[in-house]
């Protein structure tokens, strides 16, 4: 483990006491809950002195993950059928012993996707001044998990939620805070959206899956002419077709 993680690690431990830690390529925690997993990873690089000023420090982002099994479980099976290794489709994940993958949703709090730009800015720790700045950035931390943290786990554990901001964003609907946060690849934002739909509102799916599908035709209308190869339409159709069994398969009422 290298520093600042292993300070982390000792001052944010009563914090993220009801988690689990993991260590992958950053330091992860991970809380299991009914539905899946809660995750907090933190992940640092290391400046020297010179390289941006005067000082070393260690520069630590901070992201938030939520995993949903039940939707994992169905995108998992898409990837089977089309014979891919099944795909971390939002960041770090942790891989359990039934083979769920960790993350369904994913916010880059600290820097990237800030709940409150000035408390969320990138935690600095600074060479020569370890454990006193690591005191400070964690009771940042810990404000932000009080304040913002705690309800965004909540807000996601009901995939009703995840379905609603997701989805939301193919008709082009004004993007709110939550629903700007949770994806950066639109393939991946749209069959997650859609496998949430399919066990928390399949009564919307008919309608979720034509919006998503003229939103890929306008997508290719506008690539295609600079380059793109091929539209990408039939392909989120038959994946999409792949979900929906999938859900089918599973008792969901699509």
């Amino acid at each position: 483990m290298k520093q600042p993680d292993k300070t982390i690690a000792q001052i944010f431990a009563p914090t993220l006491a009801n988690f689990t830690k993991k260590y992958d390529y950053g330091l992860g925690y991970v809380q299991s809950v009914p539905y899946g997993i809660h995750e907090v990873l933190f992940i640092s690089d290391q400046f020297d002195p010179g390289v941006r000023g005067p000082y070393g420090f260690y520069e630590v982002n901070v992201a938030l993950t939520l995993g949903y099994f039940a939707i994992n479980e169905i995108l998992n099976a898409l990837d089977a059928r089309e014979r891919l290794r099944p795909v971390d489709r939002t960041g770090p994940t942790y891989t359990f012993g039934d083979g769920s993958l960790g993350s369904t949703v994913i916010r880059s709090v600290v820097s990237l996707e800030p709940f409150d730009a000035e408390r969320d800015r990138t935690y600095e720790i600074k060479f020569d001044a370890l454990e006193a700045d690591t005191h400070v950035v964690h009771d940042r931390f810990k404000t932000m998990m009080a304040e913002d943290g705690v309800a965004w786990f909540e807000r996601y554990a009901d995939p009703v939620n995840i379905s609603l901001d997701i989805n939301d964003a193919a008709v082009g609907n004004p993007s709110d805070q939550n629903r700007r946060f949770l994806f950066k690849a639109d393939a991946s934002k749209a069959e997650t959206g859609l496998a949430a739909a399919c066990i928390s509102e399949p009564e919307r799916v008919p309608q979720i899956y034509e919006d998503w599908l003229e939103w890929q035709r306008r997508d290719d209308a506008h690539y295609l002419p600079l380059g793109r190869k091929r539209p990408f339409v039939s392909d989120m159709q038959r994946r999409f077709d792949v979900i929906i069994e999938e859900a089918r398969l599973r008792g969901y009422g699509v």
